[in-house]
């Protein structure tokens, strides 16, 4: 070893003296601790997580070259926790970038050299003692992860170096121990020649942020076995077929035994060793398949003893039967057509970074499962190896993704002579190799397993080729990867299915017709930055073409960091919080879950777009419902149906049934309604779990829909009309009678006061409103700049009074307006009626051609009052918009109004309701809206300037007012392909005339 030019010059050295990538698996003492299989528990392991002596250096020149030093005193240094990333616990500062490499601009530096100016080195100590009985066979350390280049010492001595961010590495240390105390040095480089194949868009952390530990086998052991356990479809059998290596085997024995899930023996072999690579097979009877749908795990025993039949080594494995294979261009698993509900899934949370604890991974799964979630895609590098032992268990399919992505080099070549990476380039072989070569031997034998990924935005070449020639050598599951195509022929020559970001489904619609001889996947679509993911029903319809077999949403969780102002306020950090690039914003919260893991009513949208179920309904009142099952392998009679007809919020008549329904098959069935009911109602099937799960209990909705009946036939209010006075004054007109008070200015021509009991309502006068909060997908396609026209036109908007009639109940007051908008002047009517018992209001809005869109079209007001409860008839219960409603059904729901706010990383408009009927205000001065025809509502704290001016949630002032937006129309929120996706035309505002009826009663 250099000690240099391995992290900084050679990206052809990617270890030294490791041993070879392997199976995970751990040996054990015991047969019970080999099928108890709990890794960091095993007799033959020591556990080295835990407190480290730590100290930080600026850059490789300033660390202090005698710390590896066996006797050196680190009592003055800190410590730090291990498994963590360093820049959570306190030193140097994460940063979060996206396309752009960490260093630009920083340093002058072109591939493969590494950062040398600033490139910060953390220096980790670690004394442990050990016992008498690791002395007598081999004795290995493994690290799980290191972030992103280390050097190993032992005491004093250096023994090997890695890199890899997420290389599972392991090194002999039989010879450097002794029994007792030792100790362990590691020097780790933020970053390092490998660091240009890491250019994935997350937050860029270093440190020891995965399992550490020593592990101890006999001179004879297992060294690696690949399992691969065949399902007989056509006689329900399988076979179980082993390829294992050993070290030192000649004279030993092999044992092994299958257990099904109740703890029988189902199988088993054995073998003598005559050389270090066996073969075990053994056929299993009426096998019960693996599948996300039932994920049916098999245990594998396998036991090592000498030829006197003394047991060395005890170690197990999970398997499942299943297979996965492409025929005709469609991708078969168990023979059956497999649909992938995906989403990408980064390692990360808020408090640990890189680190995700068990219990954090269960949770997500958990929920992954009962939002009807059923496979994930590893992006973009492999995850720990707990995830994929869950996905096994809890039945999720993987998509397992090299540590692979070059982004930052693609283009740089038409400039300056820069060659893409890895590209062509032999210096850049040995890195991607070691990458794929690592990724296909720890995760061989998991089930869940079933695509290999090669990486991620690197463009293809000859050494994209090479990996995808290795992984077809060795393995039989097939191999994705997209690219950006700089020849086509070429690029898909690396790749066993069609594979895209962000296409357009009317694209991808076009493409498959073009491109028959490969299945078709979206391995990103609907980037879901914050107030996002609209219209992607229009993706659920590709899987009508057999082709198309799966999607996977961006992402799953937003990357941000918890932390805190100077002052105390604690609040998530994006890019450009921590000291990095700014440019790159809040880009990082993109996905279905706050950072938190709260989850977004994007969440609840996708679980409706991915159920399992489809339902049909032409007509609500004769019960007939026309259902189509989706599964690939459940029968519909797995589940109840539970059907409820419901008006407002109470059930007026519900019933349960089974449905005997076939994977794929369709049929009809009819509900037995007996009630009549004249107004509004909503027929609601529900399947639901008839048992616990691993991941949801009894009653759990796995599929749902809703059908409205006479829609809109509605009771209205009762009013009793009570004479009014109409007075005229200067400047003001009054309306009122001994219990309100209503002013009417003759100056600005608007409402601008409300008294009940004499009190105010109105914080403001009622105002024309066209704009939003911008989304973060508004921001994305600069609709300040295409739509600003719209942006303070309600305000600026001129007004006159046309008209106005009073009898002895009301007053009318006609008015028409004129808003400021470029090239042509926006004009419309407003009718306000007022009585005794609240106010008509009437608009009526002509949008000229030639102008851009508006963001709505409303009229908005600010109450007095800060009330804390609203209740409404509409869709719900969580917010929505018109191109993201399939998952809010029509009924009545009462929500906290603190609560309609979405706190997304950068504020922005949330929390609106559409076919809203009523809403009513409580915890103040009585106020309620009645609709005339259905609006939307969108209900919040803070003026649309306080939303867009704030940059974190924290930023924004306490307010003791509401700002109402009643709406005959909000523009969608998109997102149905990439950030800053525009909103679909049908879901715009453009020309055209627009109305909006509704009363405001106190």
């Amino acid at each position: 070893m250099d000690g240099f030019k391995e992290w900084y010059s050679d990206p052809r050295i990617t270890e030294v003296n490791a041993l070879p990538p392997r199976a995970s698996f751990t040996p054990f003492g015991t047969n019970d601790g080999a099928i108890a299989a709990e890794k960091l528990k095993s007799d033959r392991l020591i556990n080295l997580n835990g407190a480290w002596a730590f100290r930080l250096f600026e850059n490789y020149t300033k660390t202090d070259a005698s710390f590896s030093n066996a006797d050196f005193d680190a009592s003055s240094w800190d410590e730090i926790e291990v498994p963590s990333s360093w820049q959570m616990k306190g030193y140097d500062y994460p940063i979060y970038a996206n396309v752009q490499y960490p260093w630009e601009g920083n340093e002058r530096l072109v591939p493969p050299f590494a950062p040398k100016e600033y490139n910060p080195v953390g220096c980790y100590i670690k004394r442990f003692t050990l016992p008498v009985g690791f002395s007598k066979g081999r004795v290995y350390i493994c690290f799980e992860g290191v972030e992103s280049a280390y050097y190993l010492f032992v005491n004093g001595k250096r023994i090997g170096y890695s890199e890899g961010t997420f290389r599972h590495r392991e090194f002999d240390l039989t010879d450097e121990l002794n029994v007792g105390e030792n100790v362990i040095a590691v020097e780790v480089y933020r970053w390092c020649t490998g660091s240009w194949m890491e250019d994935q868009d997350f937050f860029r952390l270093s440190g020891i942020f995965r399992n550490v530990y020593i592990y101890t086998t006999h001179e004879s052991r297992i060294e690696d076995f690949k399992i691969e356990a065949k399902p007989d479809l056509m006689i329900g059998c399988g076979s179980v077929s082993v390829e294992m290596k050993l070290r030192n085997g000649n004279g030993t024995e092999i044992e092994m035994e299958i257990f099904d899930q109740n703890g029988d023996m189902v199988g088993s072999d054995s073998c003598s060793a005559v050389s270090d690579k066996i073969w075990l097979n053994s056929t299993v009877p009426e096998i019960k398949l693996w599948s996300a749908e039932s994920p049916v795990l098999y245990q594998v025993l396998f036991v090592l003893t000498d030829s006197n039949g003394n047991p060395l080594e005890f170690t197990s494995a999970k398997v499942g039967f299943r297979t996965i294979e492409i025929k005709n261009s469609v991708v078969l698993l168990n023979g059956q057509r497999l649909k992938l509900k995906g989403t990408n899934r980064h390692e990360f949370s808020c408090d640990g970074g890189r680190v995700v604890p068990v219990e954090m991974m269960i949770d997500d799964i958990k929920l992954m499962k009962q939002n009807n979630i059923n496979a994930v895609r590893t992006s973009h590098y492999p995850n720990c190896e707990e995830w994929y032992e869950l996905c096994d268990e809890f039945g999720l399919y993987v998509i397992d993704e090299n540590d692979l992505e070059t982004h930052g080099s693609r283009g740089c070549g038409d400039h300056g002579g820069l060659k893409l990476i890895p590209g062509d380039e032999d210096e850049w072989e040995n890195s991607v190799m070691d990458r794929v070569t690592s990724l296909y031997e720890r995760d061989k034998n998991h089930p869940s397993v079933i695509f290999w990924s090669l990486g991620n935005e690197c463009d293809a070449g000859t050494n994209f080729k090479k990996m995808y020639d290795f992984l077809h050598s060795v393995d039989s599951r097939p191999v994705h990867y997209e690219s950006v195509w700089r020849d086509f022929e070429t690029d898909h020559n690396v790749s066993d299915v069609y594979s895209q970001m962000y296409s357009k489904p009317w694209n991808i619609e076009k493409f498959m017709k073009e491109h028959r001889d490969k299945p078709f996947m979206l391995c990103e679509y609907a980037h879901a930055m914050g107030n996002s993911f609209g219209a992607n029903e229009k993706y659920m319809a590709l899987f009508e073409n057999r082709r198309f077999f799966g999607l996977f949403v961006w992402d799953f969780v937003d990357q941000a960091l918890r932390t805190k102002t100077a002052d105390g306020k604690e609040f998530f950090g994006y890019g450009g919080d921590f000291g990095d690039d700014p440019n790159d914003g809040n880009f990082s919260g993109d996905g279905l879950l706050l950072p938190d893991r709260t989850p977004t009513s994007k969440l609840f949208e996708m679980k409706r777009l991915y159920q399992p179920v489809r339902f049909e309904c032409e007509n609500p009142a004769g019960g007939e419902i026309r259902i189509t099952n989706d599964f690939a392998f459940t029968d519909l009679s797995d589940f109840n149906l539970h059907w409820q007809r419901i008006e407002g919020n109470k059930v007026i008549e519900s019933g349960d049934m089974i449905v005997d329904l076939a994977p794929g098959k369709t049929k009809t069935i009819r509900l037995p309604l007996k009630k009549k009911c004249d107004g509004e109602w909503y027929l609601k099937p529900i399947f639901e779990l008839k048992d616990s799960t691993s991941w949801a209990k009894p009653g759990h909705k796995i599929a749902e829909a809703q059908f409205v009946q006479n829609e809109f036939a509605l009771k209205k209010s009762s009013v009793v009309k009570k004479p009014v006075d109409v007075a005229f004054e200067y400047g003001t007109i009054y309306v009122s009678n001994d219990e309100f008070e209503v002013a009417f200015s003759r100056r600005s021509n608007r409402l601008v006061s409300i008294k009940k009991g004499g009190r105010e309502l109105l914080a403001s006068p009622v105002e024309l409103e066209f704009w939003r909060a911008e989304t973060d997908n508004d921001r994305g396609n600069r609709m300040a700049v295409r739509c600003g026209t719209w942006k303070y036109a309600g305000k600026r908007a001129g007004h006159r009074v046309r008209e106005i009639q009073t009898d002895e109940n009301r007053a009318i007051i006609k008015c028409e307006f004129f808003a400021p908008t470029f090239p042509n002047e926006t004009t419309g009517e407003i009718t306000y009626t007022i009585g005794s018992a609240g106010i008509g209001i009437e608009m009526k809005v002509d949008i000229p051609d030639g102008l851009p869109p508006a963001a709505r079209i409303g009229m908005t007001f600010e109450t007095k009052d800060n009330y804390s409860v609203m209740q409404y008839l509409g869709r719900g219960p969580h917010d929505n918009y018109i191109d993201r409603r399939t998952s809010a059904d029509i009924g009545l729901y009462s929500v906290k109004t603190e609560k309609l706010f979405v706190p997304y990383l950068k504020p922005q408009e949330s929390g609106n309701r559409t076919d809203v009927r009523y809403a009513v205000f409580k915890g103040g001065t009585p106020l309620a809206i009645e609709a005339e025809t259905a609006f939307e509502l969108c209900v919040s704290r803070w003026s649309i300037d306080e939303l867009e001016r704030a940059m974190h949630p924290f930023e924004l002032s306490e307010s003791e007012t509401l700002h109402v937006n009643v709406s005959a129309r909000q523009m969608g929120v998109g997102g149905y392909d990439s950030w800053g996706a525009r909103t679909l035309a049908e879901h715009e505002i453009g020309a055209g005339e627009y109305k909006l009826k509704f009363s405001l009663l106190f």
